[in-house]
């Protein structure tokens, strides 16, 4: 029961690569690594130019409890994040926003 397995995937963050260590039948040591995912976004609406990026993506490692003999487990363990999200809006001439005036 002392192999590592190694395992791809899909995840709500984009590919998953997965490393798996048995300890016992019943706990095993989980490392993953998820991201991927990611969209840009550039659009001009009147005189504003809207620049947004966002990547998703992180990795973690968990301790899994397997209380029966089957795939079925309890998780626990940290996750650190790996998600940005950029935007930047540029003024192209002079504009009103609001009640607000802007000059380039």
């Amino acid at each position: 029961m002392q192999n590592w397995a190694v395992g791809l995937g899909a995840s709500t963050m984009g590919a998953e690569l997965e490393l798996v260590y048995p300890y016992s039948q019943s706990m095993s040591f989980r490392g993953f690594y998820a991201g991927g995912l990611s969209q840009d976004f550039n659009e001009t609406q009147g005189d504003v130019d809207y620049d947004i990026k966002a990547k998703l993506g992180g990795f973690g490692a968990l301790i899994d409890y397997h209380p029966f003999a089957s795939g079925w487990r309890f998780s626990g363990g940290v996750f650190a994040s790996d998600t940005s999200i950029t935007a930047t809006s540029t003024i192209t001439s002079a504009t009103t926003i609001g009640d607000n005036d802007y000059v380039t």
